[in-house]
């Protein structure tokens, strides 16, 4: 897809696309179990618990993994369609 580009095949557009790849893997997996365990777990009555701190730990890995993700994407459509 990035045919074209003045970066088509250098090891940055490369490791990029698949770092990028597995950035929006990680995170779709992380949400994907997150969810429907945190539903599990606090129900229809949130409240602070046992679970708390892993949820909070694995929300705020799943935000940055989002960000990256994020980024990652913005930096592929620069280096790969627009230069």
């Amino acid at each position: 897809m990035v045919k074209g580009s003045s970066y088509e095949g250098t090891f940055f557009l490369n490791f990029m696309i698949y770092f990028h790849t597995f950035l929006s893997i990680t995170t779709s997996l992380i949400w994907i179990i997150l969810i429907p365990v945190s539903w599990k777990k606090f129900g229809n009555n949130p409240r602070p618990g046992k679970f708390s701190k892993t949820h909070r730990l694995w929300g705020k890995i799943g935000m940055w993994d989002m960000a990256l993700t994020c980024i990652t994407g913005l930096i592929l459509y620069i280096f790969g369609f627009m230069l």
